[in-house]
C-alpha cells in the first residue's frame, strides 16, 4: 500500500522539487509534476514516505533559516555584534542542498525552478 501524503506535504514537495504552480489544476494533473505525483502516489511504502516527509520538514526548516537572516541583519548595527557577511549565502546554499537531496532521494529530475540552480551549482564547482 502506498504512503498517503497530506495536502501541505504535496504542495511543499512540489515547491521544494522545483515544480511551478499550475494554477487551477491539482498536482496530479500538472504537466510539470506528473512524474513527481506518480512517484509519490504509487511507489513509496510507509517507511519511504515517512523518510520523504522528514526531508520535506528539513527543507521547511532550512527555508525558514534563510528568512531568519533578516532578523540578524537588523541587529547587525548593535554594539559588540559582529555579523557574518556571508551568512545569507551560506543558508541559501544549505537550503538548496536540502532540496537537491530531496529530489535525489526520490529518484526524480529536479523541476524547472531547481534545474536552473543545478547549472549554477555545477559552474561553481567547476570554476
Amino acid at each position: 500500500m502506498a504512503y498517503t501524503f497530506s495536502a501541505t506535504d504535496l504542495i511543499d514537495l512540489r515547491r521544494f522539487c522545483g515544480f511551478p504552480f499550475d494554477l487551477g489544476a491539482p498536482l496530479r494533473e500538472c504537466d510539470y509534476a506528473g512524474k513527481l505525483f506518480a512517484a509519490v502516489s504509487t511507489s513509496l511504502n510507509d517507511d519511504q514516505g515517512a523518510y520523504v516527509v522528514t526531508l520535506i520538514e528539513r527543507c521547511r526548516d532550512l527555508e525558514s533559516d534563510v528568512y531568519a537572516v533578516r532578523e540578524l541583519m537588523q541587529v547587525a548595527g548593535a554594539e559588540g555584534f559582529q555579523r557574518d557577511t556571508d551568512e545569507l549565502n551560506k543558508r541559501i546554499y544549505l537550503y538548496t542542498q536540502g532540496r537537491f537531496q530531496l529530489v535525489t532521494e526520490m529518484g526524480i529530475a529536479p523541476g524547472p525552478a531547481l534545474a536552473g540552480l543545478a547549472q549554477t551549482r555545477i559552474r561553481r564547482l567547476v570554476s
